[in-house]
């Protein structure tokens, strides 16, 4: 056996001691993080949001901190629409008679949202409504 092909040999078996060490410690040291309890779950809440030109309905809606949302947004108006709440939820653009569904945790934090259509001029024009989080 060559000298290089001996110092593979070493590298290998340390790899492999420091893999077994790193798996014996994490289960010895490491608590689990599986309980006997079950999984809690947000709730799940389903809402429609209908877009028509410069009016959304609702233009308010209540949920609870942390909710999963699924939120079906249709466009009824005459021309695309987005819906969009900052740094939460941006459905893209919608095309006039077509509908998206949109899923998203509600906010951790208590307060309102606003939600609005970002193409240009339309949240100008009163294209808005408000998502309250309880």
């Amino acid at each position: 056996m060559n000298n290089n092909n001996a110092w593979w040999w070493v590298i290998g078996a340390v790899v492999v001691a420091a893999g077994v060490a790193l798996w014996w410690y994490f289960g010895q040291y490491v608590p689990s993080q599986q309980t006997d309890e079950p999984a809690k779950h947000a709730e799940e809440v389903e809402v429609t949001v209908v877009a028509t030109d410069f009016k959304f309905t609702p233009n308010e809606f209540s949920v609870k901190k942390g909710e999963d949302i699924h939120l079906t947004f249709k466009n009824d108006g005459n021309m695309p629409h987005t819906f969009v709440i900052d740094g939460v939820v941006d459905s893209g653009l919608v095309a006039p008679g077509e509908s998206k569904l949109v899923e998203f945790d509600a906010p951790a934090t208590a307060g309102e949202y606003q939600y609005y259509c970002s193409v240009i001029g339309h949240k100008e024009s009163g294209m808005t409504g408000t998502l309250n989080v309880e």
